[in-house]
């Protein structure tokens, strides 16, 4: 039976080669098919005939041979990143600037930002050490204008410039004649990361994250209040002055409002020199609250527990409190933004 099994496997197969190649394409584009549905659809469509079985063994084949197809190709790559660095530690080098205070490196960066189907620019200057953005300014076009503009926009926000440099990617916005005259004027330097390596401005990309995120829900609540915004064939104009009008909060959101983990306070706490008493505040709250918590546990014992609420009932009785407050549109906005769904303010 060995014997026949070999003879069946080295034999030429009687398939013709056009069958299995409809037998290929077929499995690549209905990978779920399995051998008694993929055969009888071949014959079907009348692009190839081919058993069962033999189906089977050729998905099988595939899967090696796509194994096999992706392990080269990471190969490939890792080799091709590999040279890259390589080449970028000869070609350019880069020295990696950490701030070890307020305002002395600033980085600078567009960014895009999608709202009801219109793509805008935002142009911000964020204070690296604070991670606290001291411009955030929307534009229909990334310019060097636009740009120069946000940088002034920093200094008067903060009363400062970057002691050590601004940094900034190769873009012509920030490389043409006009921004260096403003940073010229500023007595600001510039420092510029390595072409196609984001990653060296990564502190910026990071809070670019939570940005958009801060603006987005700024854009969605507001929009509730002029269910017109989202619309189809809504005014342009209209839209971009609500842009400009959630970038305004979001500055004060995200430098007032949001606490970071690096100093576990907010960065305007930091840009205030005020990280001490907040730290102080802190932990004098969290005290409290312990000691309420301690006194709670003690009555609970006392009443042998009669009065213990679970806290899934807490937070539907809570709930329920600001629920009848919002209205059928701050509700559905408040659903979307729960579960990390954009797409209704977005498009």
């Amino acid at each position: 039976m060995q014997k026949n099994i070999r003879t069946r496997l080295n034999r030429e197969s009687c398939i013709a080669d056009e069958d299995i190649e409809h037998t290929v394409q077929q499995v690549i584009e209905y990978p779920f098919l399995g051998g008694k549905k993929g055969s009888l659809k071949l014959q079907h469509d009348e692009k190839a005939f081919v058993g069962s079985t033999t189906y089977q063994e050729i998905k099988s084949q595939l899967k090696m041979a796509v194994a096999k197809e992706l392990l080269k190709r990471k190969e490939q790559s890792e080799l091709e990143k590999d040279q890259f660095n390589r080449y970028r530690e000869k070609e350019e080098p880069f020295t990696k600037v950490d701030p070890q205070k307020k305002h002395q490196v600033w980085a600078i960066d567009f960014l895009n930002i999608l709202l009801f189907g219109i793509y805008f620019r935002i142009c911000v200057v964020y204070d690296i050490f604070s991670q606290s953005y001291l411009s955030i300014k929307p534009a229909i076009y990334a310019t060097s204008y636009v740009a120069s503009q946000a940088l002034e926009d920093a200094c008067k926000y903060s009363g400062q410039i970057p002691e050590t440099c601004l940094l900034s990617d190769n873009g012509s916005q920030f490389k043409c004649y006009s921004f260096e005259e403003t940073k010229q004027r500023l007595k600001i330097e510039s420092q510029y990361i390595p072409r196609g390596q984001p990653w060296y401005n990564g502190a910026l990309e990071s809070g670019n994250r939570d940005l958009r995120k801060v603006i987005y829900t700024i854009a969605f609540y507001d929009a509730c209040k002029d269910t017109k915004l989202s619309k189809v064939g809504a005014d342009y104009n209209k839209i971009y002055k609500h842009l400009r009008g959630c970038c305004h909060k979001a500055l004060t959101v995200i430098n007032e409002a949001i606490v970071r983990p690096k100093f576990k306070t907010t960065p305007m706490a930091v840009l205030n020199d005020q990280v001490e008493e907040k730290q102080q505040q802190r932990i004098r709250f969290i005290e409290k609250k312990k000691q309420e918590r301690k006194q709670r546990m003690e009555q609970l014992k006392v009443s042998g527990g009669s009065n213990r609420k679970r806290i899934e009932d807490k937070v539907i009785a809570a709930w329920r409190k600001v629920s009848s407050e919002l209205n059928t549109e701050q509700l559905f906005a408040f659903s979307e933004m729960i579960n990390k769904r954009y797409q209704a303010i977005i498009i």
